[in-house]
């Protein structure tokens, strides 16, 4: 079974101006915050030493609006200890998505 959209020609630059360190130091000192029953509450601030944790690939990404869909290619970072994923776009150092990785 297949889903979902098709994209014939996805460009991809040669040379990203974030690289996964420079991605990574987006990250630093940002506090992390979920969601749970009793409403929202922190779970910590990102640290050099969750960064050396963490683990990272390239995605890419579409990020939809009501005129267009825009494909982005991004780090995605997981940062284990403190349950949370970011996706930060290569060109730009946007942090274009930040997801959970736990349900409260």
């Amino acid at each position: 079974m297949c889903y979902g959209n098709h994209y014939p020609v996805v460009y991809i630059p040669k040379k990203f101006n974030f690289d996964i360190d420079k991605a990574k130091s987006q990250l630093l000192g940002k506090e992390i915050f979920h969601s749970g029953w009793t409403g929202q509450y922190s779970v910590g601030i990102v640290t050099s030493k969750h960064l050396q944790e963490s683990s990272a690939k390239l995605m890419i990404i579409p990020v939809t609006t009501d005129e267009k869909i825009e494909l982005h290619v991004t780090w995605q970072i997981y940062l284990d200890e403190l349950n949370c994923i970011f996706e930060i776009d290569v060109m730009t150092g946007e942090i274009i998505r930040q997801m959970p990785t736990i349900i409260s």
